[in-house]
Order: C-alpha cells, then sequence, then structure tokens
C-alpha cells in the first residue's frame, strides 16, 4: 500500500464520522479469491478469443488473451469450484454487512503507472489482478461497490475509496458516495499546457 494512499483513506473515513456515521477499523476476512476469481472470469472468456483468428487476437487486450491462455487447460471441476468460491465469499460478505452497512477501503493500492502497459514496472507484477485486489472480489461477489475521489498524492495523483456494501444495496452504497462527495468535492487538477 503506497503510504499517501492510505493516509488519504484515513482522512476520508474522518470525513464519514464527521457526517455521523460510525466508523471502525473492520478485516471483512476473507482470503484473496485470486484463483477462483480467474478461473471464473477467463475460462468464460475463453470462446471469445478462440473465436478470433491471429490478426483479430492481435487487436485485443494482451492481458486478457494471456489470461485466457493461462487458464486455458481449466475444466469443469475448477470451474464449479470457483463458482463455489464466488457463492460462498458473498455469504461471507453478507454476513459482514450484518454488523458493517458499507466497507470502505483504498479503490487502489498503488497510483496510476504508465499507459499502455498491464502492471507496473519493477513491483513484481504480472497481472492487473495483482493492482486492484480492493475492487475485483467485489466485482466477483455482485456487491454493488463505487469508487469516490479522496485526493492527490504529492506528485498530483488521484486516489480514490471505494464503498462496497451489502448485495442488492446499491442504494446505501450511493447515498454514501454521494455524502461523501457533497462535502468534499473532487477538483480537477489543472493540467500544463505544452
Amino acid at each position: 500500500m503506497n503510504p499517501e494512499i492510505a493516509e488519504l483513506v484515513e482522512k476520508a473515513a474522518q470525513v464519514f464520522v464527521d457526517l455521523g456515521a460510525n466508523v471502525e477499523e473492520a478485516d471483512p476476512g476473507f482470503e484473496n479469491p485470486y484463483e477462483a476469481f480467474g478461473t471464473y472470469y477467463f475460462v468464460r472468456f475463453r470462446p471469445l478469443v478462440d473465436m478470433m483468428d491471429q490478426e483479430q487476437r492481435e487487436l485485443m487486450d494482451p492481458g486478457l488473451v494471456r489470461s485466457v491462455k493461462k487458464y486455458r487447460d481449466k475444466g469443469v471441476a475448477e470451474l464449479l469450484g470457483a463458482d463455489t468460491t464466488r457463492l460462498m465469499l458473498g455469504r461471507h460478505m453478507n454476513l459482514f454487512h450484518q454488523t458493517y452497512d458499507l466497507l470502505i477501503s483504498p479503490q487502489m493500492p498503488l497510483t496510476a503507472f504508465e499507459a499502455g502497459v498491464e502492471v507496473p514496472a519493477g513491483q513484481g507484477m504480472t497481472s492487473w489482478m495483482d493492482w486492484s485486489p480492493f475492487t475485483y472480489p467485489f466485482n466477483f461477489t455482485q456487491a454493488p461497490a463505487a469508487s469516490v475521489p479522496c485526493g492527490l498524492t504529492s506528485e498530483g495523483l488521484p486516489v480514490a475509496i471505494q464503498d462496497a456494501g451489502p448485495r442488492y444495496r446499491e442504494d446505501l452504497v450511493l447515498r454514501a458516495s454521494r455524502a461523501y462527495e457533497t462535502v468534499r468535492p473532487f477538483v480537477t487538477p489543472s493540467l500544463p499546457t505544452a
């Protein structure tokens, strides 16, 4: 976690306190569903990639093509196992949300990096899933989540919080996001002119 991001997210949490929310640190307590998520999604993308000829594949996102290739050997048993992991993670988060209305986290653990590459150089990452550990678990469970800008780093790079809520409670997520944006509107920084 980039320390500046952690600091900005802590300040954002304080905004919710100032708005009257009860905010406490809580770990949702689930293991990283990396492998199950990859199996669940990329096995399903395999028919799409396979229907393209080589010339068309070269126009596709290289990370998608590479991920489909990585998960190509996964069969029905692995796919059903991934589906079970997805359902159990959803159940786990449903139980978490019986105690907590929302989970606020960083949207990303790192700042923006060079455009046109899948992973930042020199950080040992091999897939976009490596730099998005706060977002894809909620895509996986179909729980609603929203990203809300919460400031800029000292280098002027944007940082966001993520509000994640219980399944089917988009209203909570959107109300919390709007409340935050109302008192802390994001001002787009001026870009240098050439």
